[in-house]
Protein backbone atom coordinates (compact mmCIF):
# COMPACT_ATOMS: atom_id res chain seq x y z
CA UNK A 1 0.00 0.00 0.00
CA UNK A 2 1.66 3.22 -0.97
CA UNK A 3 1.26 6.19 1.57
CA UNK A 4 -0.88 9.26 -0.38
CA UNK A 5 1.09 12.68 -0.50
CA UNK A 6 0.81 15.13 1.71
CA UNK A 7 -1.43 18.02 0.80
CA UNK A 8 0.89 20.94 -0.88
CA UNK A 9 1.91 23.94 0.67
CA UNK A 10 4.83 26.08 -0.51
CA UNK A 11 5.86 29.71 -0.63
CA UNK A 12 4.60 30.18 -3.88
CA UNK A 13 1.00 29.74 -2.86
CA UNK A 14 0.48 31.22 0.81
CA UNK A 15 0.02 34.30 -1.14
CA UNK A 16 -2.87 32.18 -2.31
CA UNK A 17 -4.92 32.17 1.01
CA UNK A 18 -8.05 33.81 1.49
CA UNK A 19 -8.28 34.27 -2.48
CA UNK A 20 -4.96 36.32 -2.55
CA UNK A 21 -5.58 38.49 0.63
CA UNK A 22 -3.17 37.13 2.42
CA UNK A 23 -0.64 37.87 -0.63
CA UNK A 24 -1.87 41.58 -0.47
CA UNK A 25 -1.76 41.68 3.78
CA UNK A 26 1.82 40.12 3.76
CA UNK A 27 2.77 42.98 0.99
CA UNK A 28 0.83 45.58 2.64
CA UNK A 29 3.01 44.21 6.25
CA UNK A 30 6.83 44.63 4.37
CA UNK A 31 6.10 47.74 3.05
CA UNK A 32 4.70 49.12 6.14
CA UNK A 33 8.30 47.81 7.69
CA UNK A 34 10.41 49.31 4.84
CA UNK A 35 8.49 52.50 4.76
CA UNK A 36 9.09 53.02 8.82
CA UNK A 37 12.86 52.22 7.63
CA UNK A 38 12.74 54.84 5.25
CA UNK A 39 11.14 57.55 7.49
CA UNK A 40 13.33 56.50 10.57
CA UNK A 41 16.93 55.41 9.08
CA UNK A 42 18.61 56.79 12.53
CA UNK A 43 16.48 54.48 14.83
CA UNK A 44 18.21 51.45 14.90
CA UNK A 45 15.51 49.28 16.72
CA UNK A 46 14.25 46.53 14.82
CA UNK A 47 11.13 45.94 12.84
CA UNK A 48 9.47 42.69 12.43
CA UNK A 49 7.03 41.28 9.97
CA UNK A 50 5.59 37.76 11.49
CA UNK A 51 3.19 35.79 9.30
CA UNK A 52 2.13 32.55 11.65
CA UNK A 53 0.51 29.55 9.39
CA UNK A 54 -1.99 27.28 11.58
CA UNK A 55 -2.55 23.71 10.68
CA UNK A 56 -5.82 21.60 11.99
CA UNK A 57 -5.86 18.37 9.90
CA UNK A 58 -9.26 16.61 9.59
CA UNK A 59 -9.52 13.16 9.71
CA UNK A 60 -11.32 10.69 7.52
CA UNK A 61 -12.24 7.29 9.77
CA UNK A 62 -14.33 5.72 6.52
CA UNK A 63 -11.20 4.01 5.14
CA UNK A 64 -11.82 0.75 6.60
CA UNK A 65 -11.76 1.85 9.99
CA UNK A 66 -7.93 3.34 9.29
CA UNK A 67 -7.18 7.02 10.51
CA UNK A 68 -7.04 8.94 7.27
CA UNK A 69 -6.45 12.43 6.10
CA UNK A 70 -9.75 14.11 4.12
CA UNK A 71 -8.79 17.92 4.57
CA UNK A 72 -5.93 20.38 5.85
CA UNK A 73 -7.81 23.66 7.69
CA UNK A 74 -5.07 26.63 7.41
CA UNK A 75 -5.47 29.70 8.90
CA UNK A 76 -2.57 32.75 8.39
CA UNK A 77 -2.09 35.50 10.68
CA UNK A 78 0.24 38.48 9.77
CA UNK A 79 1.58 41.05 12.40
CA UNK A 80 3.81 43.92 12.28
CA UNK A 81 5.85 45.46 15.08
CA UNK A 82 7.10 48.51 14.65
CA UNK A 83 9.51 50.64 17.58
CA UNK A 84 7.48 53.06 19.43
CA UNK A 85 6.94 56.64 18.06
CA UNK A 86 7.90 59.94 20.66
CA UNK A 87 7.67 63.38 20.44
CA UNK A 88 9.73 65.62 22.42
CA UNK A 89 8.52 66.88 25.77
CA UNK A 90 6.64 70.17 25.75
CA UNK A 91 5.34 72.33 28.67
CA UNK A 92 1.75 73.16 29.35
CA UNK A 93 1.59 76.41 31.33
CA UNK A 94 -1.03 76.51 33.46
CA UNK A 95 -2.66 79.75 35.61
CA UNK A 96 -5.19 80.98 37.44
CA UNK A 97 -7.03 84.36 37.08
CA UNK A 98 -10.28 86.20 36.93
CA UNK A 99 -12.03 86.61 34.27
CA UNK A 100 -14.08 89.65 33.03
CA UNK A 101 -17.47 88.22 34.46
CA UNK A 102 -15.46 88.04 38.03
CA UNK A 103 -15.32 84.02 38.17
CA UNK A 104 -12.04 82.03 38.39
CA UNK A 105 -10.67 81.25 35.11
CA UNK A 106 -8.05 78.76 34.45
CA UNK A 107 -5.57 79.09 31.38
CA UNK A 108 -3.43 76.32 29.85
CA UNK A 109 -1.18 77.24 27.08
CA UNK A 110 2.00 75.91 25.54
CA UNK A 111 5.21 77.67 25.73
CA UNK A 112 6.61 78.76 23.04
CA UNK A 113 10.56 78.48 22.53
CA UNK A 114 11.12 82.41 21.64
CA UNK A 115 11.71 82.79 17.33
CA UNK A 116 15.40 84.27 17.64
CA UNK A 117 17.48 83.35 20.64
CA UNK A 118 17.30 86.14 23.19
CA UNK A 119 14.32 87.51 21.82
CA UNK A 120 11.84 87.47 25.07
Amino acid sequence: MSEDKPPVMTHHNIGQLERGGIGYTIDTALAEAMADCRSRPSLTAKRTVVLKLTFSPQDNSLDEGRPGLSAVDVQAEVKVSLPARKGGVETLAVRSGVGASGKVETQAVFIQPPLFPGSN
